[in-house]
């Protein structure tokens, strides 16, 4: 029998949200991916569903069972300075809600320009762009 903390729920099934469904899967864990049409190609032990996650409600819906939650979402470049900051919002809301982990999976644009050196965590955040900016100050 499956508890809440079994669940994982992903958002976006993207490249890197369907490797992420993939992965999970092969560890055993239940699993189920958000996106705005209901459809993606994953295991078919995902559960796949369709929602919009500009509306904070249904985000909270999607969720309520979660045991952990990952933000692979993303849309088309030009949105992304005005629609992001949005859903995000409503992720993080939803896993306060949910008590659930939080896993954010995010760019390199929070970094800019390293002049050729290495990127790790520890690499501070020098965004150069609207968009960077943007994505640094989500994460922080």
């Amino acid at each position: 029998m499956n508890t809440k903390h079994d669940l994982h729920v992903i958002f976006g099934t993207g490249p890197a949200g369907s490797t992420l469904a993939e992965q999970l899967v092969a560890a055993g864990k239940q699993v189920r991916a958000i996106n705005r049409s209901g459809k993606a190609t994953l295991p078919p032990q995902v559960e796949v569903i369709a929602a919009d996650i500009l509306d904070p409600s249904t985000v909270r819906a999607v969720t309520a069972d979660a045991g952990v939650i990952y933000h692979c979402a993303n849309v088309p470049y030009p949105q992304q300075v005005e629609v992001l900051p949005r859903f995000t919002t409503h992720i993080i809301e939803a896993a306060a809600h949910a008590s659930a982990k939080l896993v954010v999976l995010d760019t390199l644009y929070v970094y800019g320009r390293t002049r050729g050196m290495p990127m790790r965590e520890t690499t501070p955040y020098a965004a150069t762009t609207r968009k960077g900016r943007m994505r640094a100050e989500l994460v922080e």
